[in-house]
């Protein structure tokens, strides 16, 4: 496998995990959190939630600097939209 095939699988993986941990915390967090941002670890487990991405995120280095982290917004099928002109 390619070195870049591997970073993919990697990713996919994470983003797997974190979608399914999430989903096991969805109605908690949807309840008081909708829109925020968490960011997830997927070897603990562990959420870190914030109004913001990039405070999910320095939340979840801060605490774990090597973690792999999947980041979701809160409520929404996509932490992002994207659009064209």
């Amino acid at each position: 496998m390619s070195p870049s095939r591997a970073r993919e699988t990697e990713a996919e993986e994470v983003a797997e995990k974190g979608r399914n941990i999430y989903l096991q915390h969805q109605v908690d967090l949807e309840k008081g959190h909708t829109g925020h941002f968490v960011a997830i670890d997927v070897d603990t487990a562990k959420l870190y939630i914030d109004a913001r991405d990039i405070g999910a995120l320095d939340k979840a280095h801060e605490d774990s600097p090597s973690g792999h982290f999947c980041l979701i917004r809160i409520g929404f099928a996509a932490a992002y939209k994207l659009t064209c002109p």
